[in-house]
């Protein structure tokens, strides 16, 4: 699970062993460490005011974390249904980290891990402000098309 912007990589954490990714995760052991990354970046908002985009799946769309979501004061941008390619993870994100991963082997998780992380602090900002205005258009375009599923 990644949490980025156009300024970089906020927080990320991997699910683990023995975890299952589901909203008590989120809520339990994802928002406090979220929340105390935005307490030290935003020392008065903390997390409230951010706007949150992420896709559809389950443990996000669940009552429990939205409830934490609206007490914390986030707020989270609608994704329309049945378009996985509207998240800039999903269609910027995990196809990049693919690309640097490719071909190398690894003797477990936390090389993995390191690995990621390593990717993440090589991304330019300026990158990541281009893959936020790909985004921007993307869901520009699903708006003027009725909310029709992406097309490239």
């Amino acid at each position: 699970m990644v949490f980025w912007s156009f300024s970089g990589f906020l927080y990320s954490t991997a699910v683990p062993q023995g975890k299952t990714y589901t909203s008590t995760y989120l809520v339990n052991d994802v928002f406090p460490v979220l929340e105390a990354t935005f307490r030290k970046t935003r020392p008065v908002l903390g997390i409230s005011g951010t706007k949150l985009h992420w896709d559809n799946a389950r443990p996000h769309i669940a009552h429990t974390t939205r409830s934490v979501l609206d007490s914390k004061g986030v707020m989270l941008l609608s994704h329309p249904p049945y378009s996985p390619d509207l998240a800039p993870s999903d269609f910027f994100l995990f196809g990049y980290l693919k690309d640097k991963m490719k071909g190398s082997t690894f003797a477990g998780d936390d090389e993995i891990i390191h690995k990621i992380y390593e990717i993440f602090g090589d991304i330019d900002k300026e990158l990541l402000l281009s893959v936020l205005e790909n985004w921007k258009q993307r869901l520009l375009w699903v708006i003027s098309n009725g909310g029709e599923y992406y097309i490239k």
